[in-house]
Parts: C-alpha cells; sequence; structure tokens
C-alpha cells in the first residue's frame, strides 16, 4: 500500500495484534478506552440499515469482530502482520481481511451498503485524504452510509496525545499528521458529496477513572453518554451518499 505518513515505517513496528489484545483485556484504561470506542459506534449503526461493510484501515480486526454475525464484512488495511493475526482470530464465511490500498481499492463500484475508516485519516496528507474519498463514494452503494471517526483538537486530545506519546509503543505526534476538529471535519466530508446524518463528539474522562476503578469508569462512561462532561476526545461522522 502507498502509504505516504512521515514515518510509515512506525505503523508496520507496532506489535501483531497489539491493539486487540488491549481490548481483550477488558480491563484498564487503555482497554476500555477502545471498549467504549466500539460500544459507543456500535450503538450509532443500530439505527442504520447495511447488510456488507468494508473497514478501510482494519488493523488486527477488532471492530470488524464486534459487529453482528450476520453482516458480511471485508476489513483492509496495508500491514500483513496485522491482517494475518485478523484472518487467524476473526476470519469467518462472511469476515475476510485482505492486504490493500485503500487509495485504489480493489473492490468494484457501489459495492457496500456501509464503509467505515476509525481514526485513519489523522495519519493521512490532505492529498491522500482526498484519493481516499474519492474511493469511498466511489464503492458505497446509492443511499450507502461512511461513517469516520478521527481525534478532536478542540477537545483534551492532544494533551492526552502528548501523554500517550511518552508511555505507549506508539509516538502518536509523529503519526498523527492532520487535525481535525467538528467544524473542519463536516466542512471536509460534505465537500465530497456526503449528505451528513451524524455528527458528534464522543469518549471524554470515562475510561481514565479505571486508575480507580474498572466499574467506576464504567459507570461514569454511562453518564457521559446521557450527560457528557467534556466535549469528546474523538469525532463521528456518518454521511450517506446520494440516492
Amino acid at each position: 500500500m502507498s502509504f505516504k505518513s512521515p514515518n510509515p515505517e512506525t505503523y508496520h513496528q507496532i506489535e501483531r495484534g497489539y491493539y486487540d489484545r488491549i481490548f481483550q483485556k477488558n480491563t484498564g484504561i487503555q482497554s476500555l478506552w477502545h471498549r467504549f470506542k466500539f460500544q459507543t459506534l456500535g450503538e450509532l449503526l443500530r439505527g442504520i440499515s447495511y447488510q456488507n461493510l468494508l473497514d478501510a484501515g482494519c488493523g488486527p480486526g477488532t471492530f470488524i469482530s464486534t459487529l453482528p454475525a450476520d453482516k458480511t464484512c471485508v476489513g483492509v488495511d496495508l500491514s500483513p502482520e496485522q491482517v494475518a493475526y485478523a484472518q487467524e482470530k476473526f476470519s469467518a464465511e462472511n469476515k475476510n481481511f485482505v492486504v490493500g490500498d485503500i487509495f485504489h481499492l480493489q473492490q468494484a463500484d457501489e459495492s457496500f451498503d456501509l464503509i467505515t475508516s476509525i481514526e485513519l485519516i489523522e495519519h493521512l496528507t490532505q492529498e491522500h485524504i482526498d484519493l481516499f474519498f474519492k474511493e469511498v463514494y466511489r464503492c458505497l452503494k446509492p443511499g450507502g452510509h461512511f461513517l469516520l471517526t478521527t481525534p478532536n483538537y478542540r477537545s483534551f486530545w492532544p494533551l492526552l496525545e502528548w501523554i500517550v506519546s511518552k508511555v505507549s509503543p506508539v509516538d502518536y505526534l509523529d503519526q498523527h499528521i492532520t487535525k481535525f476538529n467538528l467544524k473542519s471535519l463536516t466542512t471536509l466530508l460534505t465537500q465530497y458529496g456526503f449528505q451528513i446524518e451524524q455528527a458528534l463528539t464522543y469518549l471524554g474522562i470515562a475510561p481514565f477513572f479505571a486508575a480507580f476503578s474498572d466499574p467506576l469508569a464504567r459507570q461514569i462512561h454511562q453518564i457521559e453518554k446521557n450527560y457528557p462532561l467534556c466535549p469528546g476526545n474523538l469525532l463521528c461522522l456518518l454521511g450517506r451518499k446520494d440516492d
């Protein structure tokens, strides 16, 4: 895949299945961060009708593994190591994972009801975002949906990014090269012909309460869903391709 972030080698250095193993722990700040994130996206997707999905930048396949068993899913990622992990752990008759180039997808025009991109575009230049969005639009069926998430740089995220980059194997300060807030991301998506159906920030401070207690973190997460305590650290947009 012709991935052109400043240091593309960094992604290939991430340990095989790293993020899925964090998710599977089901305890601690990092694990609950990813669990709360996928729970929120899963709840949002229950509000739309879809049967077949492409997850661009699927990594080790964790998000697809959380989706209903009757959905047909394809995960595409640039890393052979992460794709191999996903195939071994989550591959099924209607779940497939492939090494591929998101800028030149091999799938036919109007192939999918839903395309997801979870915390991917912050790693891309504007030029590559343009190529990617055009491919998404091409591969979506008329009326199909594009679910897009990325960090919210009008939240506590910049501070979190700095802290996590100092203590984790991944330097997000180096890898996150394009930064969005809710307004700029909404504007971008509409420029490519998508009608915005949902635009929100989510995932606030709840995961950090796991430093004291996992049940406490889960309780705070439920409160934040109904009464946000601060702007969410992640952005989520659900766009629809015109019929």
